[in-house]
């Protein structure tokens, strides 16, 4: 139930946008001009969507809106910023849609503004945080410019908001409200978070019972979890018209305008240095110590709810990582991922490179890293990585609940995964005393000799400082000494040469003349 929740928002405003796309019979009207656009409205639908047995044609449906739009129409507005962003009876352009969109706003449509808030989340045209930050904040501006015209979605875009830390401050008081206020209001999707929230006591007092209720009543009002869309195409036209039926009259807006303006912004750093604190005690024994971010570091990856206060998962991770200059490399090695690492410091956050790279795989889900910080201490047990961690869901344009790490810089190149313990321990698979890489510096042949105490396949890699591999083998190595001789035809340089295999992970630098 939990990995959908960071899918909700999204899903909220990409509904929200295909269901008024789908259906667009404005409410009925005394005065004759409502009456009259009423009645061209619905035409241009059947022309848009083939409905009614009319055959599509874009052409005809565009001049219906035009015409509307000169008698300052908003639906017409939207309808046409519609067409322009599925490039239906036009050539697809965000730009021309996003202007449709806000002239309908301006003209008074919630369901245009929300609309714009879907754009600018799904948009990504951000690398640091500060940049992901801003655009968050215009999603939620917009969103609050949604509600504060009576629009449903939009409350529960800024519930959700609330809910996440995304682009406001957590809480989950607030989101409560919201969803509290649209469940009232039969909308499945708050009635849906209202009950996760009660059965797990995040911002109301826990209450399994209501909250499963609330959780049936969503999924018996045609709510599909996994995709949040209805089962057939049969069932659309009714599961269409009860959304719709949901949103009834426009109602007092539940914010003040202006409220999410003053809100406190969502902060990278805010969580959980104080759960940090009180997990580990660390003091100054290594005050003296030249720090480096370098080097083998295991321990764990604790991810928490979204309010950072409650622990919700904790894994084994290590990080075979390196510094230069401001760029980290290396490899993330857990549960379920060994994968290589590239990042830049930027403004003392650490901002990781594009995918397929810092790509970290959950069953059926994938997740980049995005953003992270770090920290060094010591306590008794020696040198301390503590940092916070985002990790991105590129599938649903969302970060999921946020981590820590808490490593211990090992003694030892070797490390496997204890499944027993639950915990990194030093193997005894691979004798870092016997490996010896000679000549070091080498000019032309490299040869690497080490002693393994099982036979094993193992991969031996050379990469450049930059991350680029020149050289590898896998290959079957028996118990006992091996010997591998190959040519590095590289660029003079310093390189990594790394032994890589199932428990084994050992790096070391050598330089070519």
């Amino acid at each position: 139930m939990k990995k959908l929740l960071s899918i909700f928002l999204t899903a909220a405003l990409l509904l929200a946008a295909v269901t008024a796309y789908a259906h667009e019979e404005p409410p009925p009207d005394i005065d004759s001009t409502a009456i009259r656009h009423a009645e061209l409205l619905a035409q241009a639908y059947d022309y848009l969507f083939g409905a009614n047995e009319q055959v599509i044609d874009y052409q005809a449906a565009i001049d219906i809106y035009l015409g509307l739009i000169a008698e300052n129409n908003a639906h017409a507005f939207y309808m046409l910023g519609n067409m322009y962003l599925a490039g239906k009876g036009f050539v697809q352009n965000d730009t021309a849609a996003m202007l449709y969109f806000k002239a309908a706003t301006q003209r008074g449509s919630g369901r245009a503004a929300l609309r714009i808030a879907a754009m600018k989340r799904n948009n990504e045209d951000w690398t640091t945080y500060e940049e992901w930050q801003a655009n968050a904040l215009e999603v939620i501006r917009w969103a609050n410019k949604a509600a504060n015209l009576g629009y449903q979605r939009g409350y529960y875009a800024l519930g959700m908001a609330y809910y996440q830390g995304y682009g406001l401050e957590q809480n989950y008081q607030r989101a409560v409200e919201y969803f509290d206020y649209l469940a009232k209001e039969q909308n499945p999707f708050a009635a849906y978070m209202l009950g996760f929230c009660y059965l797990n006591g995040y911002g109301v007092e826990r209450d399994a019972e209501a909250g499963q209720e609330l959780i049936e009543r969503a999924e018996s009002q045609r709510l599909k979890l996994a995709g949040h869309f209805v089962s057939t195409v049969s069932d659309f036209n009714s599961f269409r018209q009860g959304l719709i039926d949901m949103e009834g009259n426009p109602k007092q807006p539940l914010i003040l305008s202006g409220a999410i303006e003053n809100s406190t912004p969502t902060e990278f750093h805010s969580y959980p240095n104080n759960v940090l604190k009180n997990k580990i005690q660390f003091n100054n024994s290594c005050a003296d110590t030249v720090f480096t971010i370098s080097g083998y570091w295991c321990g764990k990856l604790i991810t928490y709810d979204w309010s950072g206060q409650n622990i919700i998962h904790e894994e084994v991770l290590c990080l075979d990582i390196y510094e230069i200059a401001g760029e980290l490399y290396g490899y993330w090695i857990d549960e379920h991922n060994n994968v290589e690492l590239y990042a830049t410091l930027k403004d003392s956050v650490w901002v990781f490179g594009p995918a397929p790279d810092n790509l970290l795989y959950y069953g059926a889900r994938s997740a980049a890293l995005k953003f992270a910080t770090f920290n060094y201490a010591c306590n008794e047990e020696g040198e301390i990585l503590t940092g916070n961690l985002r990790r991105y869901l590129p599938e649903s344009k969302d970060f999921m609940p946020p981590a820590i790490i808490v490593l211990e810089k090992a003694t030892d190149n070797f490390m496997i995964i204890n499944e027993e313990k639950g915990k990194l321990t030093i193997a005894d698979i691979l004798d870092s005393q016997s490996v010896l890489v000679y000549p070091n510096p080498v000019s032309d042949m490299l040869t690497v000799s080490f002693s393994l105490s099982q036979p094993m396949p193992l991969t031996i890699a050379v990469y450049s400082y930059m991350g680029n591999l020149v050289y590898s083998k896998t290959g079957s190595y028996i118990q006992g000494q091996n010997v591998e001789s190959f040519w590095l035809t590289a660029q003079p340089g310093i390189y990594n040469l790394r032994i890589v295999g199932s428990g084994v992970n050992y790096t070391t630098q050598i330089l070519k003349n």
